[in-house]
C-alpha cells in the first residue's frame, strides 16, 4: 500500500509541476524578470530635518526622482549640517517622504508644531543633484 501511495504522490507532483512549467519560457517569462507590468515608479517628495538640543534645521520640500528614497538622503543631510553649521546631529537627522508636494508641506508643518519652542532654521539644501528632480518650497 505504501508503495502505491508513494507512486500516486509522485505522479501528482509531476502532473502539477509540469502544469506550472507550461508556458514559463514564453514571452511573459522575460517580463517577470525585468519587472514589466509593475506600476511605473513615481516622483515623490521629502523634507529633511536635523536637530541638536537647541536648534532644528529644516529643508525646503524637495522633489525626488523615482529611484531615490528619502532615508538615503538623511546621512548626506546630516553631513551637510555638521560641516556647514558645526552641529553634531548625525543621529538626529531624518528625511520624511510623501506622495505629493501638498502632503510633504503639511507633514513639515506638523513637525514644526511638534518641535515646539525649539529654534527652527529653514535652509536651502538640495542634496546630490543627480538624485533630485527639482526643488520647490
Amino acid at each position: 500500500m505504501s508503495k502505491k501511495f508513494a507512486m500516486v504522490v509522485l505522479g501528482l507532483l509531476v502532473l502539477f509541476a509540469s502544469q506550472g512549467w507550461a508556458g514559463s519560457g514564453g514571452p511573459g517569462w522575460a517580463s517577470r524578470l525585468t519587472g514589466a507590468g509593475l506600476p511605473p515608479a513615481k516622483t515623490h517628495y521629502t523634507f529633511c530635518y536635523a536637530r541638536d538640543p537647541k536648534v532644528v534645521y529644516l529643508t525646503q520640500v524637495i522633489t525626488l526622482a523615482p529611484t531615490v528614497s528619502a532615508p538615503s538622503l538623511a546621512g548626506a543631510y546630516a553631513n551637510y549640517i555638521q560641516t556647514t553649521y558645526g552641529a553634531s546631529v548625525y543621529r538626529m537627522s531624518r528625511c520624511i517622504a510623501a506622495d505629493s508636494n501638498a502632503d510633504a508641506v503639511a507633514e513639515k508643518q506638523r513637525y514644526k508644531v511638534m518641535f515646539g519652542t525649539t529654534r527652527l532654521i529653514e535652509i536651502e539644501w538640495a542634496g546630490n543633484s543627480s538624485q533630485l528632480q527639482n526643488s520647490s518650497i
